[in-house]
């Protein structure tokens, strides 16, 4: 590692030194111009170095720019070269001249010390190495670390004068919302995007799956660990911003904090589907008043009931299945043969086009006979095929019989798949109302 470097002890050493000087138009009718700080670091130069090292001395300059801060081309050049060790020793005529920022003062310093390079300020007798150096170091981050608190302490009141005025003094908004000036307000598809977590994650979809159907329905990429966390902000239903432990009226609410509260409660109960899941209504039992009854064990092998732990009462699910197996059923047969009847007849348009450009291409002389007749034979075999299918499209329907075949997971993943919740009324044991996916 390099020694430290001290010009005045070291007198046979080869010192690197440059020199810098920075003049503002303020400064160059002030008397600080170029030429008078140029000449005063040659001067100095000339106590330590011959006159002929002095005159060569490679100067870096900075004309008419101010020193409020470091975006400047010759300091940033002479600074990389610095990090570089490719230098010893700066002079400047005066400290003011390298930055007038305190913060920037004691960062140029620090550096040059990290990297064993000496500042001689001529006019402030400053040298970093020497006791005054080394004390002016300590009172510049002293100053640096209070300047620092004083501005923290300057925004933090400003943002929380700019809340109590009802404002969103922050840069990017928080998902579901705008910026309009410094308003808050929702945006349309990323607002919908919201309720569509709340309204999927109350009907107990689990989080990786709902990434993926986001993605689909808004073209919104969002991983389940980032969904997890927008769900436990509270401020998308009670419109408020916490900030320094104080809560501000600033978001216009998205949804009820009753919506809320039922879809954090789901999230929290969702279990994934297992072989031995004999609960097939899993998270879909709600009360009335939309809390989720839980899954209760009881010693009989095949009694299984869904539980309010908020005043005992429960309900066994066979009532369940008598009252909503056979709806459930006629929903999902339903929507099964809608879909395959609309892929069919997509399929049989699609043959009959063929078969129509396959007769124009024979008649147009594209084709001959024999190809003509082997494409014809092929695309009637495949018309009648799908014709058939149509015609046998109800066959797959779920019944009672097949139903009873299923085993304790297909069930619950055939319950999952269509029903989004089961209203209950647990004192009279009735099924309230269904609600589909």
């Amino acid at each position: 590692m390099k020694k430290k470097n001290e010009s005045t002890s070291m007198p046979n050493k080869t010192i690197r030194r440059r020199g810098y000087v920075r003049v503002s138009t303020r400064d160059q009718l002030s008397g600080f111009g170029l030429d008078v700080q140029k000449e005063k670091i040659k001067s100095y130069m000339c106590l330590y170095a011959s006159k002929e090292e002095a005159e060569n001395l490679n100067i870096h300059v900075d004309g008419g720019l101010s020193g409020k801060n470091m975006n400047r081309t010759a300091l940033k050049e002479l600074l990389e070269d610095v990090k570089k060790d490719l230098v010893d020793e700066i002079i400047i005529y005066k400290l003011d001249r390298i930055a007038r920022n305190v913060n920037d003062v004691y960062y140029i310093i620090t550096l040059l010390i990290d990297h064993h390079c000496n500042l001689i300020s001529v006019m402030d007798h400053l040298d970093i190495y020497t006791a005054n150096g080394r004390l002016l170091i300590g009172i510049l981050a002293a100053m640096a670390q209070w300047e620092r608190e004083t501005t923290l302490e300057r925004t933090i009141d400003s943002t929380i004068e700019q809340l109590e005025e009802g404002l969103y003094p922050f840069g990017i908004p928080m998902f579901g919302y705008r910026k309009e000036g410094k308003t808050l307000l929702p945006d349309e598809q990323e607002s919908a995007a919201y309720r569509f977590i709340i309204q999927k994650a109350s009907e107990g979809m689990i989080l990786v799956d709902l990434s993926k159907e986001l993605e689909i329905e808004f073209g919104i990429k969002k991983r389940d660990t980032q969904i997890k966390d927008i769900l436990e902000r509270d401020y998308y239903a009670n419109g408020l911003y916490n900030y320094k432990g104080k809560d501000y009226a600033i978001v216009p609410p998205l949804i009820t904090w009753e919506e809320l509260r039922v879809a954090r409660k789901i999230l929290k109960k969702r279990a994934v589907i297992t072989k031995n899941d004999r609960y097939v209504y899993r998270n879909k039992v709600r009360t009335i008043d939309g809390d989720i009854c839980t899954c209760k064990p009881t010693k009989k092998k095949y009694y299984h009931v869904y539980y309010y732990e908020f005043n005992g009462k429960r309900i066994n699910q066979k009532h369940i299945d008598r009252q909503v197996l056979f709806q459930i059923m006629m929903y999902a047969n339903d929507q099964n043969n809608d879909q395959m009847h609309v892929r069919l007849r997509r399929q049989i348009i699609k043959i009959q086009k063929k078969l129509n450009d396959l007769c124009e291409n024979y008649m147009a002389g594209y084709i001959d006979a024999k190809a003509y007749g082997f494409g014809v034979q092929k695309l009637t075999s495949a018309l009648k095929k799908k014709q058939k299918e149509v015609c046998m499209a109800g066959e797959d329907d779920m019944t009672i019989e097949k139903w009873q075949k299923l085993s304790d997971m297909e069930r619950a993943i055939y319950i999952d798949q269509y029903v989004a919740s089961i209203i209950v009324d647990l004192d009279l044991k009735l099924v309230v109302s269904i609600k589909f996916k």
